[in-house]
Protein backbone atom coordinates (compact mmCIF):
# COMPACT_ATOMS: atom_id res chain seq x y z
CA UNK A 1 0.00 0.00 0.00
CA UNK A 2 1.38 3.37 -0.97
CA UNK A 3 1.08 6.19 1.55
CA UNK A 4 1.40 9.80 0.48
CA UNK A 5 1.64 12.84 2.70
CA UNK A 6 1.60 16.39 1.48
CA UNK A 7 2.65 19.66 3.03
CA UNK A 8 3.09 23.20 1.83
CA UNK A 9 5.16 26.18 2.81
CA UNK A 10 4.47 29.89 2.70
CA UNK A 11 7.44 30.52 0.39
CA UNK A 12 6.07 28.36 -2.41
CA UNK A 13 7.45 24.96 -1.43
CA UNK A 14 5.12 22.00 -1.71
CA UNK A 15 6.02 18.38 -1.04
CA UNK A 16 4.31 15.04 -1.51
CA UNK A 17 6.07 12.14 0.15
CA UNK A 18 5.17 8.57 -0.77
CA UNK A 19 6.33 5.44 1.02
CA UNK A 20 5.74 2.09 -0.61
CA UNK A 21 6.88 -1.25 0.84
CA UNK A 22 8.74 -3.09 -1.91
CA UNK A 23 10.51 -6.11 -0.42
CA UNK A 24 11.83 -7.81 2.66
CA UNK A 25 15.59 -7.54 2.98
CA UNK A 26 17.85 -10.23 4.42
CA UNK A 27 17.15 -10.72 8.10
CA UNK A 28 13.44 -9.95 7.69
CA UNK A 29 13.82 -6.17 7.62
CA UNK A 30 11.18 -4.61 5.36
CA UNK A 31 12.50 -2.32 2.66
CA UNK A 32 10.57 0.60 1.29
CA UNK A 33 10.72 2.99 -1.59
CA UNK A 34 10.65 6.66 -0.59
CA UNK A 35 9.37 8.96 -3.31
CA UNK A 36 9.53 12.64 -2.45
CA UNK A 37 8.21 14.95 -5.17
CA UNK A 38 7.55 18.64 -4.94
CA UNK A 39 8.03 22.20 -6.03
CA UNK A 40 10.17 25.03 -4.76
CA UNK A 41 10.32 28.68 -5.65
CA UNK A 42 13.96 29.60 -6.18
CA UNK A 43 15.46 33.07 -5.96
CA UNK A 44 14.69 35.67 -8.64
CA UNK A 45 16.74 35.06 -11.76
CA UNK A 46 18.30 31.82 -10.50
CA UNK A 47 16.88 29.51 -13.16
CA UNK A 48 17.67 31.48 -16.33
CA UNK A 49 21.45 31.03 -16.27
CA UNK A 50 21.12 27.31 -15.49
CA UNK A 51 18.76 26.48 -18.36
CA UNK A 52 20.71 28.85 -20.61
CA UNK A 53 23.97 26.96 -20.05
CA UNK A 54 24.35 24.90 -23.23
CA UNK A 55 26.45 22.30 -21.44
CA UNK A 56 23.31 20.91 -19.77
CA UNK A 57 21.31 20.59 -23.02
CA UNK A 58 17.94 21.50 -21.50
CA UNK A 59 14.86 20.82 -23.63
CA UNK A 60 11.19 21.76 -23.18
CA UNK A 61 9.47 18.99 -21.23
CA UNK A 62 6.44 19.06 -18.93
CA UNK A 63 6.69 16.82 -15.82
CA UNK A 64 4.67 13.60 -16.05
CA UNK A 65 2.96 11.53 -13.34
CA UNK A 66 2.95 14.45 -10.90
CA UNK A 67 1.30 13.54 -7.58
CA UNK A 68 -2.12 15.18 -7.19
CA UNK A 69 -0.96 16.82 -3.96
CA UNK A 70 1.66 18.77 -5.95
CA UNK A 71 0.02 19.17 -9.36
CA UNK A 72 -2.03 22.21 -8.38
CA UNK A 73 1.19 24.07 -7.53
CA UNK A 74 2.79 23.66 -10.97
CA UNK A 75 2.27 26.85 -12.95
CA UNK A 76 0.37 25.82 -16.07
CA UNK A 77 1.73 28.74 -18.04
CA UNK A 78 5.31 27.77 -17.23
CA UNK A 79 7.86 26.69 -19.80
CA UNK A 80 9.30 23.64 -18.07
CA UNK A 81 12.80 22.59 -19.06
CA UNK A 82 14.50 19.27 -18.36
CA UNK A 83 18.04 17.94 -18.75
CA UNK A 84 19.15 14.36 -18.10
CA UNK A 85 22.71 15.66 -17.61
CA UNK A 86 21.49 18.09 -14.94
CA UNK A 87 19.58 15.25 -13.23
CA UNK A 88 22.83 13.25 -13.01
CA UNK A 89 24.65 16.33 -11.72
CA UNK A 90 22.12 16.85 -8.90
CA UNK A 91 21.81 13.20 -7.89
CA UNK A 92 25.46 12.28 -8.36
CA UNK A 93 23.96 9.21 -10.10
CA UNK A 94 23.39 7.83 -6.59
CA UNK A 95 19.59 7.69 -6.88
CA UNK A 96 16.81 8.20 -9.41
CA UNK A 97 15.59 11.74 -9.79
CA UNK A 98 14.16 14.11 -12.37
CA UNK A 99 14.33 17.87 -12.02
CA UNK A 100 12.41 20.42 -14.08
CA UNK A 101 13.04 24.16 -14.10
CA UNK A 102 10.85 27.07 -15.20
CA UNK A 103 12.67 30.36 -15.78
CA UNK A 104 9.48 32.46 -16.00
CA UNK A 105 8.48 31.64 -12.41
CA UNK A 106 11.88 30.58 -11.02
CA UNK A 107 10.39 27.28 -9.92
CA UNK A 108 11.84 23.82 -9.54
CA UNK A 109 9.82 20.60 -9.72
CA UNK A 110 11.52 17.42 -8.51
CA UNK A 111 10.53 13.78 -8.44
CA UNK A 112 12.96 11.41 -6.76
CA UNK A 113 13.19 7.82 -5.52
CA UNK A 114 15.16 6.99 -2.37
CA UNK A 115 17.21 10.21 -2.45
CA UNK A 116 20.57 10.09 -0.69
CA UNK A 117 22.65 13.20 -0.08
CA UNK A 118 25.83 13.13 -2.13
CA UNK A 119 28.76 11.79 -0.13
CA UNK A 120 26.47 9.60 1.99
CA UNK A 121 26.79 5.80 1.67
Amino acid sequence: MKRTRARGGAAGEHLAYGVEPVAVEAGGVPASRRSPAGTARLGPGVVTPVVGDGAWKFTVSFPENVPDAVLEFLPGEGLWMHSAAYDRHLTGSAYAGRFFLDAATDRLYFDTVNPTPQGTP
